[in-house]
């Protein structure tokens, strides 16, 4: 339980949060936050619906998530997928790296299923979420950090399915 809570503390912190970043050239405020986008895509992936990249939509997003009344579950064995939300943020800036270079990087997909209250989060290889994760939950090399199946309220359910 309390690594559940972590985890989707992290994840809410990530998404709602940008990084600052030291600049090289240019001003203090184009430098303050990571440009952050939600990826939306019917069934398995093929078909691109929308992209979700303006602040306060991406917040209401999280909120309609609603990932504090999130519990373990499982798949049900005859599920479709009906939705997919690509989680993207832009790369941390490095030294002598300019702005305009950065690449936007996915920080975790989340599969909705068809009439199910049913998502599975699978997160991305981004090298410092995984490294963030497995030192705040604790996890040996061993374990698993890869995806993850969550039994979501039924209004979060529908909320994402409206995104569709």
């Amino acid at each position: 339980m309390k690594k559940k809570a972590v985890l989707l503390m992290a994840l809410s912190c990530i998404l709602l949060t940008g990084c600052v970043s030291v600049g090289t050239t240019d001003a203090a405020g184009d430098q303050s936050k990571k440009k952050q986008e939600i990826q939306i895509y019917a069934g398995d992936g093929a078909d691109w619906i929308r992209t979700l990249d303006d602040p306060d939509d991406i917040e209401d997003f999280i909120q309609d998530l609603d990932m504090e009344n999130w519990k373990q579950g499982s798949v049900p064995e005859d599920a479709t997928v009906s939705g997919q939300f690509i989680l993207m943020s832009e790369e941390t800036q490095k030294l002598g790296q300019r702005k305009e270079d950065l690449e936007m990087v996915e920080l975790c997909r989340l599969y909705l299923f068809e009439d199910s209250s049913c998502v599975k989060l699978e997160l991305g290889a981004e090298e410092s979420l995984s490294q963030f994760l497995e030192q705040s939950l604790s996890l040996e090399p061993t374990d698993s950090m890869t995806d993850y199946v969550f039994q979501i309220p039924e209004e979060s359910a529908e909320a994402l399915q409206s995104y569709l």
